[in-house]
């Protein structure tokens, strides 16, 4: 079986054309004395019997049917070459190392080379720069600016109202409403005292409670300078400045409030509120009645 195997190698080995590679192509001394012994064998050198090459005293069966394998393995291509025109088979092209890249170092600034900075303080990269602190804006806020009073002497009470002064609360449509509520009341315009608050103030504060809270404390301050002990306040913002805890006119509607030490606050609709929905005016019957009653 073995010798059948040999026989088999040695036909693949001359059909690859293996008996035409120079024997300097090969490093290992075994495989170019079985290459020449392949060699002898085509060119007729030496007997080609099977049993000639066993009966040769350096010839080791296994050892030549392994080399020649390894031969064929190495060099053969597998396919009946045209031996008149191949003088060297070549191999394959030994795969290239791909080439690993030193890493480079860090370049510093040549600016700083003569100046002491502290690697900390070099920013080497924007996206890993600290974040900026974000500085809040002060706003410049003058709650005196936002509050105009109408004083009158002999006044029944005082009202809060949220309009910036009182050339235009006349202008506007509600005034008339006022009038006619006043008149209830047994008293007018001229002879009443009234604070008015300038809304556009939220505008600037933008629902900022620390700017609210100011206003309110200015506010309160005007209140108690007025002899006046009974406040009529219209609308949710004059509400919300006076009595803060007490969050809607709904809730607040129909109640007399304790404030500022010695002060009655009785709430109301705003009065563009009652002119659109008119039964929000009872609220405002009824505290008139409580008035008398205070």
């Amino acid at each position: 079986m073995q010798l059948e195997l040999l026989k088999s190698i040695i036909t693949d080995l001359h059909l690859a054309g293996i008996h035409d590679i120079p024997a300097n192509s090969f490093m290992d001394q075994e495989k170019i004395e079985s290459q020449e012994l392949v060699k002898a064998i085509f060119k007729g050198e030496i007997p080609t019997e099977i049993g000639a090459l066993a009966n040769d005293e350096n010839f080791n069966e296994g050892n030549l049917a392994a080399e020649m394998n390894e031969l064929f393995a190495a060099f053969g291509t597998g396919k009946a070459p045209d031996l008149g025109s191949i003088e060297v088979i070549q191999t394959k092209e030994t795969p290239k190392t791909k080439r690993v890249e030193r890493a480079k170092p860090a370049i510093l600034d040549p600016r700083l080379r003569d100046k002491s900075a502290s690697l900390d303080n070099l920013q080497f990269s924007p996206s890993k720069q600290p974040a900026k602190k974000v500085v809040e804006k002060q706003i410049e806020f003058k709650p005196e600016l936002f509050i105009e009073t109408k004083l009158e002497e002999n006044s029944k009470f005082l009202l809060l109202l949220p309009y910036k002064n009182a050339q235009k609360l006349k202008t506007s449509a509600e005034f008339k409403l006022l009038e006619n509520i006043l008149k209830a009341a047994k008293t007018d315009f001229d002879k009443t005292s009234i604070i008015f608050i300038n809304d556009s103030y939220k505008n600037i504060t933008q629902g900022d409670k620390k700017y609210n809270q100011i206003l309110a404390q200015t506010l309160e301050n005007e209140i108690k300078s007025i002899k006046d002990e009974i406040i009529l306040c219209f609308g949710q913002d004059c509400l919300s400045l006076t009595k803060p805890d007490e969050s809607t006119i709904r809730g607040a509607a129909e109640k007399v409030f304790d404030v500022f030490e010695n002060k009655k606050l009785l709430a109301n609709y705003s009065l563009s509120a009652m002119l659109n929905t008119p039964k929000y005016k009872s609220t405002t019957w009824t505290n008139l009645l409580l008035i008398n009653k205070l």
